[in-house]
């Protein structure tokens, strides 16, 4: 089954904010190579248990979110309003069958993720295109796969539109985060890492890159670790 990737959501929260204490995440000392099993093990690993993790554009089974929910209070998935629809009945069976009672859907896009979590200990995007629009990253997950043709104009436009959400949405996930983390997994890409130290200013040293795999597939990714603690 195709999975849809993109933007997400919550119930508005009222919490005061607290410092997570870090795990030991330096690199060497976690050896797994799926990325389930990755976060599954830095979950465990902080102390207090988190009270809430966002997952943006979750898969369309919400696989993932059920295979961490026991390391956390609340599990919000973000997607937009079309794509939540497609995983209530998912939803539904994981309730009644593995009393996931924790797992919540949030229908909004990832950009406005503020307006309703007033703060995650933990951020997952696996896989994820952040688009300004949901019909930018349909299009361009249907140009991936070969099912339409896009011109080169159109295409430079796509991404640079792509590249102006990304940076907008991770702004968005640091305040939302603001004692957290952000764990991403993603295909390689030496201006990602640029971008957040440039354009949001984040510290070089506050960014963890491992290469994990991903759970759906072989393929080998990479997994950048947002220290936002400190």
């Amino acid at each position: 089954m195709k999975h849809k990737k993109n933007c997400f959501y919550s119930e508005e929260l009222d919490r005061h904010p607290r410092r997570v204490q870090p795990p030991n995440l330096k690199e060497g000392k976690i050896e797994v190579q799926d990325f389930c099993g990755f976060l599954r093990d830095f979950l465990s690993k902080i102390k207090p248990r988190p009270k809430e993790i966002v997952e943006i554009g979750s898969d369309i089974r919400l696989k993932l979110a059920l295979d961490i929910a026991d390391l956390c209070d609340t599990i919000f998935c973000v997607d937009f309003p079309e794509v939540c629809a497609m995983k209530e009945g998912w939803l539904e069976m994981h309730r009644d069958m593995a009393g996931a009672s924790n797992i919540r859907q949030v229908a909004d896009n990832a950009l406005r993720l503020s307006r309703w979590v007033s703060g995650a200990d933990v951020i997952i995007l696996r896989n994820v295109l952040l688009g300004l629009e949901k019909g930018d990253t349909e299009r361009m997950w249907e140009y991936r796969r070969g099912e339409i043709q896009i011109n080169e104009n159109e295409i430079k436009e796509l991404n640079q539109r792509f590249v102006r959400a990304e940076e907008a949405a991770y702004g968005e996930f640091l305040k939302v985060a603001s004692s957290g983390y952000i764990i991403t997994l993603r295909e390689p890409d030496d201006g990602f890492k640029e971008m957040l130290i440039n354009k949001l200013g984040i510290r070089e040293q506050n960014i963890t890159v491992k290469k994990l795999r991903h759970d759906d597939s072989e393929k080998i990714m990479d997994c950048y670790l947002i220290d936002n603690t400190k």
